[in-house]
């Protein structure tokens, strides 16, 4: 006789009928709430810890999400590097300044100009009220709090797009690496003094194709942009000046510029 079925699936289709009137009088026991939450722990897809992921970056840092979509979102950018130039500041990108003596606040006014957001790490309060009151958006003490958890919170998990480091400690240039994001550029602008060797991941290189650079020997281009500044009233140095002394009170003007509360003195020449 034909049968749509195989032979195999026959046997179990006998089995099933000669047991379907016991189980149609017969109410099985309802598994317990443990019960099911034990099986589905155990079959169910949404219920496999393996089966999601923690998020690292963005507004749903900390949260669950399913492996795939957890592994798009920290994938590698297919961005074409070439067409990037993460040096050229943009309303899109945060600018971190370390360090808020008379250069530091200069790259702030000069980020600003730009239209980034800019963020100041200084440990000095009356140094981090100054420099909001020339345009910084935020300004943080890295005494307070880890300064590079705390860029990190500020941006996201991103870390800062560009990084100034504009302070002489060794230790301070290691957290700049840290605090920079993915493809972003990190700027030694001040000499170390002691020059002491700071660590760089390989693997952090690879993966986060970032640009480390220094700032000296400026280019002619460099002096004719600084001096357009000036000239056009676009940067206002005026605050960024501690004192003015005449010739014949130099040594004064001298150490007046050796204190740690002062910044630029002028000795008048006449």
């Amino acid at each position: 006789m034909y049968t749509p079925y195989p032979e195999n699936m026959m046997e179990s289709i006998k089995k099933v009928e000669a047991t379907r009137a016991k189980r149609m009088s017969t109410e099985p026991r309802r598994l317990t709430a443990d019960e099911k939450d034990a099986l589905l722990k155990k079959f169910h897809p949404d219920y496999d810890p393996d089966a999601f992921a923690e998020i690292k970056v963005g507004p749903n840092k900390g949260q669950k999400a399913p492996l795939e979509l957890a592994e798009m979102l920290h994938s590698t950018s297919r961005i074409v590097n070439e067409k990037i130039d993460i040096s050229k500041i943009d309303y899109d990108v945060d600018v971190l300044v370390i360090g808020g003596g008379i250069m530091g606040l200069l790259h702030v006014m000069a980020a600003k100009l730009c239209g980034a957001r800019v963020i100041l790490s200084e440990p000095d309060q009356s140094r981090r009220e100054l420099a909001l009151e020339l345009g910084a958006d935020m300004a943080i003490d890295p005494l307070a709090a880890d300064p590079v958890d705390e860029i990190k919170r500020i941006t996201g998990g991103r870390g800062a797009e560009v990084v100034f480091n504009t302070t002489p400690v060794s230790a301070v240039a290691g957290q700049a690496l840290k605090m920079a994001a993915p493809m972003g550029r990190v700027v030694m602008y001040s000499s170390q003094h002691p020059d002491k060797p700071v660590e760089v991941s390989p693997g952090w290189l690879h993966s986060a194709n970032p640009v480390i650079t220094g700032a000296v020997n400026p280019s002619v281009r460099s002096f004719l942009h600084a001096v357009q500044l000036l000239n056009k009233g676009l940067i206002d140095p005026a605050k960024l000046f501690s004192g003015e002394f005449g010739l014949d009170d130099a040594q004064k003007a001298f150490e007046a510029a050796i204190r740690p509360d002062t910044f630029r003195i002028a000795i008048r020449m006449v």
